[in-house]
């Protein structure tokens, strides 16, 4: 059995976009979400599309 090494639970949502995922955009956003501490990961794209 893994030890866990973090405050985080195993199964902890994460979410974070198909540039990252799938075309290796760099992160350059993390969010952590104190209410169900979920993870959050966005690159560039995430920026543009706001602009």
């Amino acid at each position: 059995m893994k030890r866990n090494v973090f405050a985080d639970i195993l199964n902890t949502a994460v979410f974070t976009t198909r540039f990252v995922l799938d075309l290796c955009s760099p992160i350059l956003f993390v969010d952590h979400y104190q209410e169900d501490g979920a993870w959050s990961f966005s690159g560039i794209e995430d920026c543009e599309e706001k602009m």
